[in-house]
């Protein structure tokens, strides 16, 4: 019998191994970034927001990636950051179904996110409680479709200067050779204010995927994409986050997993926002028509008070 390859997904802390060789997709492993420790080089090499983010919350100017969002929880009295997300909508965030494996006790209500400022636990950002999360109905961590659809409380103040929606209605597949840009914040400290930073990556195919890079497990519903520069490659603190083409900003995926958290020029599995698409608009169209029949009733019972 064949030994399956072992894979890690870019998770908080839990593991998990699997060992039936029948199935197709296994991740294997899970490690974090605290096993793998990022070097000491200072990230502001390859991150072209050192020189703006500084101040830019406290003024006008818009924001380099106004639509990326921190999936946080409060612990003893300090947040920490889980997962990155992107804002799809004034009430919608788009995330990686596993970002909420860890905290099974956790209720929807018992999250946030947090938005408004590229820079982590920023005093100037926004943080919205969540309403409800919706994962991929065949979500399983060793068979892919990694994708949660967030719902908030309350609406995101999109402005188009600190907050943005990005487009996620481009259902073409996108192919391999094309540069891109993982946004993220990579390994994180609670309550520690840290810079976004942008991991520069290029798509490969699935056949090079498959053959040459050993990704036995990728599905269809993944795109690949390798690490191309920096100090670093996708960490853990970076699941969730969105991957771009560089320029135009098309959204292609949303880091899944790979081998090793941050390391450099290796290639990591993101989850196909194209192959979302029709979920995602559905899904969004569902929770309206929830919430348009359950605000009537709630303010009808706040008046009868």
């Amino acid at each position: 019998m064949k030994s399956l390859s072992l894979f890690i997904l870019l998770f908080i802390r839990p593991q998990f191994m699997r060992t039936e060789p029948k199935v197709p997709f296994s991740k294997g492993d899970l490690k974090t970034s605290s096993e793998i420790p990022l070097n000491n080089t200072k990230v502001s090499t390859f991150s072209p927001l050192n020189s703006t983010i500084t101040s830019i919350t406290r003024s006008r100017t818009r924001l380099p990636y106004p639509f990326v969002a921190s999936i946080q929880i409060n612990s003893k009295g300090k947040y920490q950051h889980l997962c990155g997300a992107t804002i799809l909508h004034a009430q919608f965030v788009l995330t990686v179904a596993h970002c909420f494996k860890k905290y099974t006790e956790l209720k929807a209500k018992d999250y946030f996110v947090a938005a408004g400022s590229n820079k982590l636990f920023d005093e100037q950002a926004k943080r919205v409680r969540v309403s409800s999360i919706t994962k991929y109905i065949d979500f399983d961590v060793r068979y892919g479709y990694d994708i949660a659809l967030i719902k908030l409380e309350t609406p995101m103040p999109l402005d188009n200067t600190r907050f943005a929606s990005l487009d996620f209605k481009d259902d073409t597949r996108k192919g391999g050779d094309v540069n891109v840009l993982l946004l993220g914040w990579g390994h994180t400290q609670p309550s520690v204010p840290k810079n976004l930073e942008t991991v520069p990556f290029r798509t490969i195919t699935d056949i090079q995927c498959f053959l040459e890079h050993k990704f036995k497990y990728l599905t269809g519903s993944e795109i690949c994409a390798i690490n191309t520069g920096g100090p670093r490659g996708a960490c853990d603190g970076d699941s969730g986050g969105p991957l771009i083409e560089e320029g135009t900003q098309l959204f292609y995926g949303m880091l899944s997993y790979g081998r090793k958290p941050c390391e450099k020029g290796k290639p990591y599995a993101f989850t196909r926002i194209s192959e979302y698409v029709n979920w995602i608009k559905q899904k969004m169209s569902d929770l309206q028509k929830v919430s348009h029949k359950t605000t009537p009733l709630k303010a009808l019972k706040k008046r009868s008070k």
